[in-house]
């Protein structure tokens, strides 16, 4: 076969990437050098791969370092929870060792009850999340400690399997402060929530962010949230002004303990409550609001007016039984010789209507020193018996209906059946009753004779009363009413002065309803005013029910039920003892002309030497006198030979019920007079 016709190899080998004109040495010299090139590349590939792979030894032994030296727990974990690497502070945070960690399951050293919070953290981290665990960790010891776990995922590099990184913090003080502080506010809570006291806070403006039920009771609301988002001011004060008042006492540094304000409750109730109020601030120093205890004071308030009320009234009453005992020495006196002078006859008629006038203004005069006597409280000694006060109501009303009638007063009774008994003496208790009854009456009828308004007003009102008796434990209540013009708040505190009235000059004493009062507190019992202007006034007494069984039905015999003989006019001698010179004449001028020798003493000590030396048929002696009393000189006449058939007889001003308790001594007294005497009823019983 022809040279040219013959395939040749290093053709062939040209036409596959060389130069046409290349040979074959050429080619060869080519492929050498693109081969040394490549080496050349390998080695410098080979260098910056050894570099890198030092570079990661460096950075890896830096991280372990890092790791390693933490005192924070770091773990890596397979997707599986498989324990990975555990640095060794776990020695310190759980007692276990490192290598005790290893190829272990993640759920095996936590806490059986908190598994379940770990299996859920565990998916989060699969799902790409980072959350924050608090559990349990199990220690070596069997115990546990509170850690904090903060898982990251550790996303998967070519075919290396995705892993789990963990940092775990030892936070077991910090969990057991943060449970202190839970438990602390737990406490503070339900101590907010249980308290007597109401509790609030507001803002600085006054606006009510939080408020304890207390405060919801005490204010008559029914839910706390009625309360929140109001102003205390408005809400509560019953008049704003008190509150910025005391605001302004706080912030000036003043009100270093309780303030008392005027509150009032949702129905418009008025009350009275002490606030003790702390200032919020700020780390700056800005105020953030205010932290108040309120204290429901109005009971309080209440019974300390009625203490001293009744301190008042006791302390009043004793002045004022000494000065009607002085007062009925010159009324007795002054009676008495109008009554003398009232017996002549050569007196004119104007002289006759003088002494007339002179008379009744001492009766008047004695009236009001009885009055003055009830309500000093000298009650002691007199004659008690069980009383129905229904009873009482039912005569009363009866007395009183033609009044009411009359005036077109309606009447409303409310009588609760099966009263308790109350164990008083029973004028007395109709003496209160009818007070408070004529009082009402009184009222309404000063609204029926006011001149009607046009539209309005409160004689457009029927005007009515109303009785009401009940009980509350062991008090028998009892409440009269009226819906007259009511009585003003200022006058409210001073109804139960003595000589205080509404009423024209000379329509009343003013001793009425303090005489009421006494009463009342003298058994035991209170009375109090419930008064609005334009709506009416009620008063309401409490008594203590008699618990004591009720006796049988007998005859009771008291004192000298034996009327006295009625003897012959005869002259007798009279012996006059008493203190004040007006009386020892009017007795011996009335009783001279009589026909009777009489002598007088100014005192218990002469009359007793006069008794020694002479014999007398009556001794008129008055119970109060200087040095030694009436009753001890009639008992010392009365033991001397010639005293045992003396009439001795008592004159007193100390009011029915020291009367009384001498009336019940028939040995030593024959006879009581109440001062001022009528001259009739003296007679009778000095010629009896």
């Amino acid at each position: 076969m022809p040279k040219a016709d013959r395939p040749s190899g290093a053709g062939a080998h040209r036409s596959g990437g060389g130069s046409p004109r290349e040979t074959r040495d050429e080619a060869v010299a080519r492929l050498e050098g693109d081969l040394e090139k490549l080496r050349a590349l390998l080695r410098e590939h080979m260098i910056q791969r050894e570099a890198v792979e030092e570079e990661l030894r460096a950075s890896g032994e830096q991280y372990r370092l890092l790791a390693e030296s933490m005192e924070d727990m770091v773990s890596l974990h397979a997707d599986d929870g498989a324990i990975l690497y555990i640095s060794p502070s776990s020695s310190k945070l759980t007692g276990i060792a490192p290598h005790e960690y290893l190829n272990g399951d993640s759920f095996g050293f936590i806490h059986p009850e908190d598994r379940a919070l770990a299996a859920v953290g565990l998916e989060a981290v699969l799902r790409g999340e980072s959350p924050t665990l608090e559990m349990r960790a199990l220690c070596g010891d069997g115990s546990h400690r509170w850690v904090e776990m903060r898982p990251r995922l550790v996303p998967a590099e070519g075919r290396a399997p995705r892993r789990i990184l963990c940092v775990t913090r030892d936070i077991e003080q910090r969990h057991w402060a943060e449970e202190a502080l839970r438990r602390s506010e737990d406490r503070y809570r339900a101590l907010f929530l249980r308290a007597a006291h109401g509790i609030y806070r507001t803002t600085p403006d006054g606006t009510i962010i939080d408020v304890n039920p207390a405060l919801v009771r005490m204010l008559g609301y029914d839910e706390a949230e009625e309360l929140l988002g109001a102003n205390v001011g408005t809400t509560a004060y019953r008049d704003p002004a008190d509150q910025a008042s005391v605001l302004a006492r706080l912030a000036a540094g003043e009100l270093r303990d309780w303030a008392e304000v005027r509150w009032r409750m949702k129905d418009g109730t008025p009350i009275s409550v002490r606030l003790a109020m702390h200032a919020v601030r700020d780390d700056d120093g800005a105020l953030e609001g205010y932290e108040v205890i309120a204290e429901d004071v109005t009971e309080r308030r209440r019974r300390d007016e009625l203490l001293r009320r009744s301190e008042r009234m006791a302390s009043l009453g004793t002045t004022l039984a000494g000065v009607a005992h002085e007062l009925n020495n010159p009324l007795a006196a002054i009676g008495g010789f109008a009554q003398l002078m009232l017996r002549e006859t050569t007196a004119s008629d104007e002289d006759r209507a003088a002494l007339q006038t002179i008379h009744h203004e001492s009766n008047r005069a004695a009236k009001i020193v009885r009055d003055l006597l009830t309500f000093a409280r000298r009650e002691e000694g007199q004659q008690r018996e069980r009383i129905d006060l229904n009873d009482v109501i039912g005569y009363l009303m009866a007395t009183q209906r033609y009044a009411m009638e009359t005036r077109g007063i309606e009447r409303e009774l409310k009588l609760a059946p099966n009263l308790p008994a109350v164990f008083a003496e029973r004028t007395q208790i109709e003496q209160v009753a009818l007070n408070l009854l004529v009082n009402a009456r009184q009222a309404l009828e000063v609204m029926i004779d006011a001149p009607a308004e046009i539209g309005s007003g409160p004689r457009q009102r029927t005007p009515r009363i109303g009785i009401r008796t009940w009980t509350e434990g062991r008090r028998v209540m009892l409440e009269i009413s009226d819906n007259g013009p009511g009585i003003p708040a200022e006058l409210q505190s001073r109804i139960w002065d003595p000589f205080f009235t509404t009423k024209a000059e000379g329509e009343g004493t003013g001793l009425g309803l303090a005489m009421v009062h006494g009463i009342v507190t003298g058994y035991d019992g209170t009375i109090e005013v419930d008064s609005e202007v334009g709506s009416g006034t009620r008063f309401i007494v409490s008594l203590p029910a008699d618990t004591r069984v009720a006796p049988s039905i007998e005859t009771e015999v008291r004192g000298n039920t034996t009327p006295p003989r009625e003897q012959a006019a005869r002259a007798l001698d009279v012996l006059v003892v008493d203190d004040e010179p007006g009386i020892r004449r009017v007795l011996t001028r009335y009783f001279s002309s009589r026909g009777h020798a009489v002598v007088s003493a100014r005192d218990g000590a002469e009359a007793v030497k006069l008794a020694r030396q002479s014999t007398f048929d009556v001794v008129i002696c008055d119970l109060r006198l200087p040095g030694m009393d009436g009753y001890e000189v009639v008992s010392r006449i009365r033991s001397l030979p010639a005293g045992v058939r003396t009439r001795c007889i008592i004159m007193s001003g100390g009011g029915p019920a020291t009367v009384e308790a001498l009336r019940n001594d028939t040995v030593m007294v024959s006879a009581v007079i109440e001062k001022p005497y009528d001259i009739e009823e003296l007679r009778r019983a000095v010629e009896g």
